[in-house]
């Protein structure tokens, strides 16, 4: 049924310790004495949940609407006469630390985005020192498999946001993707997506809802100063352009005229190339080919860009 008219606050009442309290009582007339307190609950005037409190010439805008009971009066007579009261509480120290309690909202769909990050262990080969020297034996040759590991320069950001729906296919087609443009001050290819978990809860009159979490790792440019990991760039790898042959006439038809073996002491050995598939004199730096594994999309379209919050 329908809702007569609106709610009318006729009560206030307070307390005061640590944090500020308050109930309001509005009087609201139904429409059928088969109404219940659901329906009172929901008269118009009857400030919904996480809204700040107010009451005649006062308020109090960090003190928020936390529950709302409902009463019937004058049970002998139109049985459409109600009570509801309404209990506004100031948010706890935990909950100041959460935004979402915060502001008004009215579904746990209209609260706002959490952000956490921390630190991710991960190591990759070393390539170079501090000092920008290649890792090599004493004859100046690399090693084939870097035998030393350094930190792989991991960071984690942790996204949180309830949504009214999910899409499956959305969420495997995201697993696994890197940023294919500049997100949130970092160059494309530095933003991988490596978890989403998600759990579908209920609230009011088993109103379903969301709860998704989203981590993200970031890998950062490598420090100008400290060239040591050749490969890290965001998730674009580098390796050695090293084989068993060489191109030795790019125009021939045959492949067993356009390539020839290296051999070293009539035995087939590795050598590096020139990027073109020359060879290069023992003394030459080598040279890195460039490979993107990971497969790009657009983050912008999925999450907030830049990030709500005080970062610079």
């Amino acid at each position: 049924m329908a809702v007569v008219g609106t709610a009318q606050a006729i009560e206030s009442s307070g307390s005061f310790s640590n944090a500020a309290e308050y109930t309001v009582t509005y009087q609201v007339i139904t429409d059928s004495a088969g109404d219940g307190p659901a329906v009172a609950q929901g008269a118009s005037g009857i400030p919904s949940r996480g809204v700040a409190y107010s009451f005649g010439n006062e308020s109090d805008s960090f003190c928020f609407a936390e529950s709302a009971t409902a009463k019937l009066v004058g049970v002998e007579q139109s049985r459409k006469q109600w009570h509801v009261t309404v209990t506004f509480k100031h948010p706890s120290l935990s909950e100041q630390r959460d935004e979402s309690t915060a502001g008004q909202y009215q579904d746990p769909v209209d609260m706002g985005w959490k952000i956490s990050g921390s630190f991710a262990s991960g190591e990759v080969p070393a390539i170079r020192d501090i000092d920008g020297n290649l890792i090599e034996n004493s004859a100046k040759q690399l090693f084939i498999n870097p035998p030393l590991m350094t930190d792989g320069r991991l960071d984690t950001l942790v996204l949180q946001k309830n949504t009214p729906n999910i899409s499956l296919s959305l969420r495997a087609n995201l697993r696994g993707r890197v940023n294919g443009a500049p997100l949130w001050g970092l160059d494309a290819r530095q933003v991988k997506l490596v978890r989403w978990d998600y759990q579908i809860l209920y609230y009011g009159a088993g109103v379903p809802y969301v709860a998704n979490t989203w981590e993200f790792l970031i890998k950062s440019q490598q420090d100008p100063e400290f060239q040591m990991i050749e490969a890290e760039i965001g998730w674009t790898d580098k390796i050695i352009d090293r084989g068993t042959r060489f191109i030795r006439d790019a125009n021939a038809d045959d492949i067993r005229e356009r390539y020839q073996a290296v051999m070293i002491n009539d035995h087939e050995a590795e050598a590096n190339l020139d990027g073109n598939g020359n060879l290069l004199e023992p003394d030459d730096d080598p040279h890195w080919l460039t490979f993107k594994v990971e497969p790009e999309v657009n983050f912008g379209l999925y999450f907030p860009d830049p990030l709500p919050g005080p970062f610079v």
